[in-house]
């Protein structure tokens, strides 16, 4: 019985599988009935060829695709190898990378550590930065105050000296201390530095009421006031610093712009130059000068006040009459013609009109000798 069922179960096994076959054949068979037949074709030995129809488009993708692909593909695998080659070999016991580990733990505290030294010093050093600040801050505020303060002193005690140093005593007084000499290279100094500054139409110059105008005002005048008794015209011509100081001013009356200040400032310097011609050294050092006849001719032509003209006129009044040589003559004649003279006969101010006068007579009677 037992030999028998499993006879049967057996054919009934072996039916199953047999259908199972015919029915996967069946969809074998069905789905390849999805896809286009190819087209058969004989040529020459009567073969038959297969072929799929594919758009050219894709073809031509196709093969771009392929030729990228066989030019980067050297570099991918090229890259991947470099790569793989910063890691240790797969041979490479786990002690090693063990040790690997502990190392680079070891390089990223040491690292940490440098960085938060680092942090601690930048705090540090930003606040000593704001500390040195203020500091700055504090100095430049206390600097600007002395400035205000030594030129408020400088003008106050300068305008005082110039008003002393009208009186014939007090000039001498001042020659016989130790200090003239300290005094007078002051004067020169400060005066190149304020020429040096505003000459050169950057800064726009000082009102002329403000405690550096009064400053060098109340300088120049002190040293025209002092060339203005006998004892003081020999001191500043003879002295170094006294030549010094006509340096400067000489420089003034070249370069400085034309303003109220630099018109004030010209004609405190003519009337030192004028006190100093009066002597015979100090007549040999003006017309000495390259640059004063030029500069006589500049001042008559372009200056339009008329105490600068008058003063003028008396410098070139005080040179003219007892010219030194007559190479200087003839450079008077031709620098500073008797036209440019005629030119304040008819001038509205009358002492410009008188000083015209008496040069235009004395220039004549040398002109025409």
């Amino acid at each position: 019985m037992e030999r028998k069922d499993n006879q049967k179960s057996s054919t009934l096994n072996n039916s199953r599988d047999e259908n199972s076959a015919k029915s996967d054949h069946t969809m074998i068979s069905s789905h390849h009935q999805d896809y286009p037949k190819a087209s058969t074709n004989s040529r020459n030995d009567g073969s038959i060829s297969q072929f799929v129809k594919v758009p050219k488009t894709d073809l031509e993708n196709l093969v771009a695709e392929v030729m990228q692909l066989k030019a980067f593909l050297p570099k991918i695998v090229a890259d991947d190898q470099r790569c793989l080659n910063h890691f240790p070999s797969g041979n490479t016991p786990s002690t090693n990378y063990k040790q690997l580990y502990e190392s680079l733990k070891i390089e990223n505290e040491k690292l940490r550590f440098k960085y938060d030294q680092l942090q601690e010093e930048i705090k540090a050093q930003n606040g000593e930065n704001d500390r040195l600040q203020g500091n700055l801050t504090q100095m430049n505020e206390e600097l600007s105050q002395q400035l205000e303060y030594c030129a408020n002193m400088g003008a106050s005690m300068g305008t005082m000296l110039w008003k002393l140093s009208k009186d014939e005593q007090c000039v001498q007084s001042m020659l016989v201390g130790v200090r003239t000499e300290e005094f007078l290279r002051l004067v020169a100094q400060t005066i190149d530095s304020f020429i040096a500054t505003y000459s050169d139409k950057s800064l726009a110059m000082p009102s002329e009421i403000c405690d550096e105008s009064e400053y060098i005002l109340s300088l120049c005048g002190i040293v025209t006031n002092m060339a203005a008794t006998p004892d003081g015209r020999d001191y500043l011509i003879s002295s170094e610093s006294g030549r010094e100081v006509f340096e400067a001013f000489f420089t003034v009356l070249c370069a400085a712009p034309n303003n109220r200040l630099s018109t004030k400032l010209r004609n405190l310097i003519l009337m030192a130059v004028y006190n100093i011609s009066i002597n015979q050294r100090g007549l040999r050092y003006v017309s000495s000068r390259e640059d004063i006849l030029p500069l006589i001719a500049n001042l008559l032509k372009e200056e339009s006040d008329p105490e600068t003209k008058y003063n003028t006129l008396r410098l070139l009044q005080s040179l003219a009459i007892e010219p030194e040589s007559p190479e200087f003559t003839k450079k008077l004649q031709a620098t500073v013609p008797i036209s440019l003279i005629r030119r304040f006969i008819d001038d509205p101010s009358s002492e410009v009109k008188m000083a015209a006068s008496e040069l235009l007579s004395d220039v004549k009677t040398i002109y025409y000798k």
